[in-house]
């Protein structure tokens, strides 16, 4: 057998010539990926639970579609680790509950058969990916996950197809830990793979003289196409089909399906293997968000040689919301953990996570200098009297590897509800705080604590922010107080404080509210209202920096508007103020210098002059004059807010 070729030779049989492709002879180069580098975290925000919720593969709409899912490294090619991709999360096709995975890449070439021989389950190939290439390619952990593959074959494909002419038959699996791919599989659109051959029908029907392939550039499925790791050259790789009409010829991919000489050294292998789901405690998103389309994980299996229990002689203990658990580390490769962890999930767990178990917490234990204890705080919204019955809590012992490579674990060890050590008063758990009445039992609700008011949560949980209770509107501050009184509470774009107010009772204000003698007014966000406000047809205006209601006069753009006692601006009305008569047109602008009512008003506004003048009018026009015989000629009067012009004789110039 020839795992590496050091030359090129063109494959033999009938369309071997239809298309062949370039290939590079001898050892690929590969460049190697910093394995030395690992996760800058591994927990709940990047961690699945089994393989639940990984993305399934995206069927292709049309034949050059990439290849869109999920990826998962495992194992390691000559220094190089080896991408994955998830054909399928779930599957029991193969014998067992497992994960199917089908490497990313062409790894080394290699001949299907040295005998010519093109029987899968007697092949060369066959032999040496499930012996040398599975002891050196993967971790005895890792090869102890991998799946006792077994797979029906004989299905006869669809009469006069070119699959029926090109495969015969689907050939099965009779027990592989790796493999290569069916022509079947590689059809599989729920696999992520085009489902067809890239090859059409010319004629009734298909034989060696009667075929013709899709054009390369155009019609070529390369969605079927991978790549020589590390490189962007595509490569022939080897599947598992026989072709039936020649003994000696084997079945390979590239854009399209091809035959050649099953002893040609020059095709490449890329191999396909099924992962115990029950060895699967954790996939970990290392590049990308857990879920998408798209993400590469790397995958935690569970082991033997790693044990954690809980000495029955101690007892979990739950101080505030801080828990304590006592745990021992057992079995031979004990001294390989290198964290201590605690998982939270919301049922319970079982093997492969058949009940689809979601992970609500995962994170590191704080052991501190200590090696037999650690410590985590209960996330928020977890009550104490739910553990067990809400939600179920693990210890798992970790050796965790560089992120290309595969962690090991013991099994989640479940622990029973905590010891709870009654304390009284505030207890501080990280940022959190929380109150214990004197019985030791965490508060909830509305308290009140040294003559303030708080509110707490179901789990205890001061509260901190906007509360809206009974559709009443509250604010706690940052130290968990009721507010009460006049409260700044954040900006506006232009960075000014909103103003907000709270009854004695806590609740927020709106609308009119008399504060101090003073009326303001506040939206009904609860924000203090500043400006001009409308409201019930009046207009009022509320002072920008302290937001009071204004009464009196106020200037604006040149004149002055006033506000009578109820706040209201007077408008479209005679005014008398302080003994004067003043007019406030229809948007509340004092009137000056103009004739208003035929009376003239001074440039202060008010009415002093006697006389009342009227428009008048003979044969030759019109003109404005008052009772003491004067009259407006070559000049420009504001009459009840238009001004009109006249000329020197007095007449209006229309």
């Amino acid at each position: 057998m020839n795992k590496v070729a050091h030359g090129f030779k063109i494959g033999a049989g009938m369309m071997t010539a239809a298309m062949s492709l370039t290939f590079m002879g001898g050892i690929p180069v590969l460049a190697q990926v910093d394995t030395e580098l690992t996760l800058s975290r591994k927990d709940w925000s990047n961690t699945l639970l089994g393989t639940s919720g990984m993305a399934d593969p995206v069927i292709p709409e049309n034949r050059n579609d990439d290849w869109e899912g999920s990826y998962v490294y495992f194992g390691n090619e000559e220094g190089y680790p080896i991408k994955f991709r998830v054909l399928d999360t779930d599957t029991t096709d193969y014998g067992s509950r497992t994960m199917l995975l089908d490497c990313d890449e062409c790894l080394f070439k290699m001949n299907f058969d040295s005998y010519g021989s093109n029987v899968w389950d007697t092949s060369d190939l066959k032999i040496y990916l499930n012996n040398a290439f599975r002891y050196d390619d993967f971790t005895y952990n890792e090869r102890q996950a991998l799946a006792f593959s077994k797979k029906n074959g004989g299905t006869s494909y669809e009469k006069d197809s070119f699959e029926a002419f090109f495969y015969g038959k689907t050939v099965g699996l009779e027990g592989d830990y790796v493999f290569v791919l069916d022509a079947s599989e590689l059809l599989n659109e729920d696999y992520g793979y085009f489902n067809h051959s890239g090859w059409e029908l010319y004629g009734d029907k298909w034989d060696e003289y009667t075929y013709e392939i899709f054009n390369f550039d155009t019609w070529g499925a390369y969605n079927h196409c991978k790549c020589i790791m590390d490189t962007d050259d595509y490569a022939n790789w080897w599947l598992r089909s026989a072709f039936p009409r020649e003994s000696d010829m084997a079945v390979y991919a590239n854009s399209s399906c091809y035959v050649t000489d099953a002893d040609d050294s020059h095709v490449y292998v890329s191999p396909a293997l099924n992962v115990k789901k029950d060895a699967i405690i954790f996939s970990t998103a290392i590049d990308g968000a857990p879920g998408e389309t798209g993400t590469e994980y790397k995958l935690t299996l569970a082991t033997d040689s790693i044990k954690v229990t809980i000495p029955s002689d101690k007892d979990v203990v739950l101080q505030g919301r801080t828990v304590t658990i006592p745990y021992t580390l057992s079995g031979s490769d004990s001294d390989n953990v290198d964290r201590v962890t605690v998982l939270i999930t919301d049922k319970s767990y079982q093997y492969g996570n058949a009940n689809d178990a979601k992970i609500l917490y995962y994170d590191e234990l704080d052991c501190g200098s200590g090696a037999d204890q650690g410590t985590f705080t209960l996330p928020t919204g977890l009550n104490v009297s739910d553990w067990g019955k809400k939600y179920y809590v693990y210890i798992v012992a970790e050796n965790t590897n560089r992120t290309y490579e595969t962690d090991i674990a013991s099994l989640p060890y479940p622990v029973q509800g905590p010891e709870v050590q009654n304390q009284t008063g505030w207890v501080r758990a990280g940022e959190d705080w929380y109150y214990y009445d004197k019985d030791g039992n965490a508060v909830s609700g509305w308290n009140k604590i040294n003559g303030s008011w708080y509110y707490f949560e179901n789990d205890g949980l001061m509260y901190v922010g906007w509360l809206n209770d009974g559709g009443t509107e509250y604010y706690l501050m940052e130290d968990g107080k009721m507010a009460t009184g006049w409260k700044a509470i954040g900006k506006t774009y232009y960075f000014a404080d909103i103003w907000y107010y709270f009854g004695s009772n806590g609740a927020m204000r709106t609308g009119w509210q008399q504060i101090s003698g003073k009326w303001y007014y506040f939206d009904s966000d609860g924000s203090m209202h500043v400006g001009f406000l409308d409201d019930g047809g009046k207009t009022y205006f509320f002072d920008e920096d302290e937001g009071a209601m204004k009464t009196g006069w106020m200037g604006i753009e040149g004149t002055y508007i006033y506000f009578d006692a109820s706040g209201a601006a007077v408008k479209n009305c005679w005014k008398e103020i302080n003994g004067k008569w003043y007019y406030f047109d229809d948007s509340g602008l004092m009137a000056s210098a103009e004739w208003r009512g035929g009376y003239w008003l001074n440039a202060d506004g008010s009415w002093t002059y006697p006389y009342k003048a009227s428009w008048k009018h003979d044969s030759t026009g019109w003109w404005y004059g008052d009772t003491s015989g004067w009259y407006a000629k070559n000049s420009t009067e504001k009459i009840d807010g238009i001004e009109y012009d006249f000329d020197a004789e007095g007449y209006w110039i229309s």
